[in-house]
């Protein structure tokens, strides 16, 4: 599997939204080289755990989004986000554990959960956060 290539079907135009997005693809596209690579597992386990604090760091900047838009979707997508972060989470402990190694199908899960949720799930908060960035209010 090659590297995940970012394109403009992802871009917001909002930097800060779009430069997580693509940040978050850089640190699966490193999870996946390690992986291919068959690097040790210590190093693959270190990019989980940054993967893990991305993924909360882009959430939570999202999630104060939805509370200075009144966003009017923001409970189920932050249980969508919590869904992500959960699999993750045992992904991890099971890496961790030696109960599972890193398979193509996990990374398949991160990118594919990942951008169907930029393409679909956060385009709907978009245009909240269009109006209060023109009004200045972000």
């Amino acid at each position: 599997m090659g590297q995940i290539v970012w394109n403009e079907s992802l871009n917001f135009n909002i930097k800060e939204i779009d430069m997580q997005h693509m940040r978050f693809l850089e640190i699966v596209n490193d999870l996946l080289k390690a992986m291919e690579e068959k690097r040790a597992h210590a190093l693959q386990s270190k990019i989980i755990d940054e993967l893990l604090g991305y993924a909360f760091y882009h959430f939570t900047k999202e999630e104060r989004y939805f509370q200075n838009t009144n966003y009017p979707g923001a409970k189920l997508h932050i249980k969508e986000h919590e869904g992500f972060v959960d699999k993750i989470i045992q992904f991890k402990e099971d890496f961790e554990n030696k109960k599972i190694t890193l398979s193509i199908d996990m990374i398949n899960f991160m990118i594919n959960w990942w951008i169907t949720h930029i393409k679909v799930n956060d385009r709907q908060y978009l245009p909240y956060v269009k109006a209060s960035l023109e009004k200045g209010n972000l």
